[in-house]
C-alpha cells in the first residue's frame, strides 16, 4: 500500500495550484455531484478521486501539447506574475514588517 500512496502523492504534487486542483468537482457538479461526506471517505476512494483529478488535469492542460508550447506558457505565466507583483509593490499594497529603528 505504501508504494501506491507515495505514487499518488507525487501525482497530486505535480498538479499546479489553482483551479486544476478542483477539476473533479468542477466536472461533476453539473451532473449533481455535491462532494464527498467525511464519513464516506476511505483511503482507496480518496486515491481514486485524486488520480481522476490528475487525469482531468492532464486531458485539459497537457494532452497533445508540445514541450515548446508548455515552456512558452510557463514563461508567459511567470511574466504575468512578475508584472502583477511589480504593480502591487508600486501601489504599496505589500505588507512590510513594522520596523522600529533604534539609534
Amino acid at each position: 500500500d505504501k508504494p501506491s500512496l507515495r505514487a499518488n502523492q507525487k501525482l497530486v504534487k505535480s498538479i499546479p495550484p489553482g483551479p486544476n486542483k478542483q477539476a473533479l468537482f468542477r466536472h461533476l457538479k453539473p451532473l449533481g455531484f455535491t462532494g464527498f461526506k467525511v464519513s464516506e471517505l476511505t483511503p482507496s476512494k480518496t486515491r481514486r478521486a485524486q488520480v481522476a483529478n490528475w487525469i482531468l488535469y492532464y486531458r485539459e492542460e497537457l494532452h497533445g501539447v508540445s514541450i515548446e508550447e508548455l515552456k512558452e506558457r510557463r514563461r508567459l505565466r511567470q511574466e504575468a506574475e512578475a508584472k502583477a507583483q511589480e504593480d502591487k509593490e508600486e501601489k504599496g499594497d505589500t505588507w512590510k514588517y513594522p520596523l522600529q529603528e533604534s539609534y
